[in-house]
């Protein structure tokens, strides 16, 4: 597993194999099936000192809606992700509340101290040769020479996050990310749409703990909340 604190990725583009469709009042992804992404369990997180203040989560429309297509499969990132940071940021602070789209919260919120806001959401999935194939020979045995797939699986999942002041000046963004090459071999799993599952799992896991390891350590964090407890101090 390899880990980036910081970075940036491209959306990948969707196969061929699972055509955009376009059709009145709908965009669906044809010849694709979509991997079931239960909600995600208890947030796993590092050791996070709470910090008290009031914060307006917000998710902008890319995010929340985010969806990475590998040949035959697609994810639905945003939704899941989604979730997994709403409790996150339970836990990082100690009172939020989800601010809603309209009116916009730039236009004026004075019911918090602070604004964490997912603007993107990326997932670029590569199959390994094997894992993409129809056959129905079992993935990656290759004339008994290897229980193991050609090419790894490579994935990659990033996220923008910021934090902001209620009147919108930036207190500080990230950008979490983590990629992973696994080579599976073909006892591993039942399907691959059971190894995409729990691979994604993982990568919202540690890209969610690599951000609130970031919030923990950083200096602008730490000077705003030093700012809202003043503010608390002088009511």
């Amino acid at each position: 597993m390899k880990n980036k604190g910081s970075g940036s990725g491209k959306p990948g583009a969707l196969s061929r194999a699972c055509l955009m469709a376009i059709v009145p009042g709908a965009v669906s992804l044809a010849g694709c099936h979509t991997v079931p992404l239960d909600a995600p369990q208890e947030l796993e997180a590092p050791l996070f000192e709470q910090i008290d203040a009031r914060i307006g989560t917000h998710f902008d429309g890319p995010a929340r809606t985010a969806v990475s297509a590998a040949p035959q499969y697609r994810v639905e990132i945003g939704k899941y992700s989604e979730v997994a940071f709403r409790q996150a940021f339970g836990v990082m602070f100690t009172n939020v509340t989800e601010l809603p789209d309209w009116p916009p919260w730039r236009e004026g919120v004075s019911s918090v101290d602070g604004v964490m806001e997912v603007q993107q959401t990326i997932l670029n999935i590569t199959l390994s040769t094997r894992a993409d194939s129809t056959s129905s020979e079992p993935i990656g045995l290759e004339a008994g020479t290897s229980l193991f797939t050609l090419d790894p699986d490579y994935m990659y999942l990033g996220y923008h996050v910021c934090l902001y002041e209620p009147d919108g000046a930036q207190v500080q963004c990230w950008l979490p990310s983590v990629e992973q090459m696994h080579h599976r071999n073909w006892f591993e799993c039942a399907s691959v749409n059971t190894c995409l599952v729990e691979q994604v799992r993982t990568l919202v896991r540690e890209a969610i703990a690599r951000l609130m390891t970031d919030v923990a350590a950083d200096p602008a964090v730490r000077a705003w909340a030093a700012r809202v407890a003043g503010k608390k101090e002088a009511r």
